[in-house]
Order: structure tokens, then sequence, then C-alpha cells
């Protein structure tokens, strides 16, 4: 019994350990998916921080990629968020952010030769995986550093 205690626990032991160093990968390629799957943007993620204690999570530098009609250059950079978030609603199919500081170093606004504007072509892709997960934010407080504008249409 006391062999069949001690295996249970290095098991729990090594399960948690593997948990708590995959975490943030699960999270970072979950995100990138969720970007691709219901906007068809592209984004990259630096870092990753999941506080389960709080429970918090912190992204630092993310580049959100504009479509690929206009070149996959950067659409928005942050260089931090922090989202404390409620854990219980995830039982619900829902992702609620209690607070959430977004600081966006820079928006690029492009309106290319056909004079099409990259904002506008962001989209919410249609069918039964944009329902996987219902999103609020309670309270959000943005700072935005720089906005650039390039208009390609003039020739």
């Amino acid at each position: 019994m006391k062999r069949f205690l001690a295996s249970l626990f290095l098991i729990f032991l090594i399960l948690a350990a593997v948990i708590s160093l995959t975490k943030e990968i699960v999270v970072r390629n979950w995100i990138q998916n969720a970007f691709k799957w219901h906007l068809n943007l592209n984004t990259q993620i630096q870092e990753i921080y999941i506080d389960l204690s709080r429970p918090r999570l912190t992204f630092e530098s993310l580049t959100i990629l504009n479509p690929p009609q206009f070149g996959q250059s950067p659409l928005a950079n942050t260089s931090e968020i922090i989202m404390d978030y409620d854990i219980s609603a995830f039982s619900h199919r829902q992702f609620r952010v209690k607070r959430m500081d977004l600081t966006l170093q820079e928006i690029n606004i492009i309106r290319d030769a056909k004079g099409e504007i990259n904002l506008n072509s962001i989209e919410n892709l249609p069918g039964e995986k944009t329902k996987f997960l219902n999103l609020s934010i309670e309270n959000l407080t943005l700072s935005i550093l720089r906005v650039t504008y390039q208009d390609l249409s003039s020739g």
C-alpha cells in the first residue's frame, strides 16, 4: 500500500511539473489560433505569464499582423497586456475578464492602392468555431502611445 501511495504521489508531482512547464505554451498556441480562426490574423507573442493563484494572465510583446493583403506587417504592437479573469466562467464557455490593462505601443493604419483600410478588412469569420468562447471585459484601461497612417492609394 505504501508503494502504491508513493507511486501515486510521484505521478502527481510529475503531472504537476508538466502542467506547470507547458501551460504557457498551450495558452500561446490557443491565443494565436483564436486570432487566426476568428479574425484571419496572425500573431506573435514573446512572453506569457500565467498566475493561477490570482488568476492573472500577462502578455509581453504581443504583435498582431495585418491581413495578408496588407503585407503581414504589424497592425498593432503591445508592450504589455494584464488580464485578471474569472476562472469559474470557463465552465460556461465564457472568458470573463474582470480587469484588463492594455498598452498599445503602436497601431499602424494602412490604406492600400485600392483604397481599402486594413482595420476595415478585419472580419469575424462565420461558422461554428466563432462560437467557441464568449468574451466579456468588465473594466478596460487602454493606453495608445502611437498611431501611424500610411496612404498607398495616392500613388
